[in-house]
C-alpha cells in the first residue's frame, strides 16, 4: 500500500495562511489524528472531502480536501468556529 502523498499550491497556501493563520505543512498532521471525516461536496466534477482533526499544537482543524491516486490536495484549512466546537463537542458526548 503506498503512503500518502500531501500536494498543494503555494499560492493557494499563502492565502489560506493569510486568512485562516494556518499553512497547510501543519494541516497535514490532522490526518494522524482525525476526529471526524465525511465527503463535503463535488464542484466541477472533483469531490470534496471534510476531515475534522487536531493540528500539531493541538487546534482542531477543518480540512477540505481532494484525493486522488494517494494525493491529497490541499482546498483549505482552518481552525473550528464556536458553533463547529459545539457541535463535535455534542458528537463525541453521544458516542460516549
Amino acid at each position: 500500500m503506498s503512503e500518502l502523498e500531501f500536494v498543494w499550491d503555494p499560492p493557494k497556501d499563502e492565502l489560506n495562511r493569510r486568512k485562516h493563520k494556518i499553512a497547510f505543512e501543519d494541516a497535514k498532521h490532522a490526518f494522524t489524528a482525525v476526529l471526524d471525516e465525511s465527503f463535503n461536496s463535488t464542484v466541477k466534477g472533483e469531490d470534496r472531502w471534510q476531515l475534522i482533526g487536531f493540528s500539531e499544537t493541538g487546534i482542531i482543524l477543518i480540512v477540505i480536501y481532494t484525493m486522488e491516486d494517494y494525493k491529497i490536495r490541499f482546498i483549505s484549512a482552518r481552525p473550528l468556529n464556536p458553533c463547529e466546537r459545539k457541535k463535535i463537542a455534542r458528537l463525541f458526548r453521544q458516542r460516549r
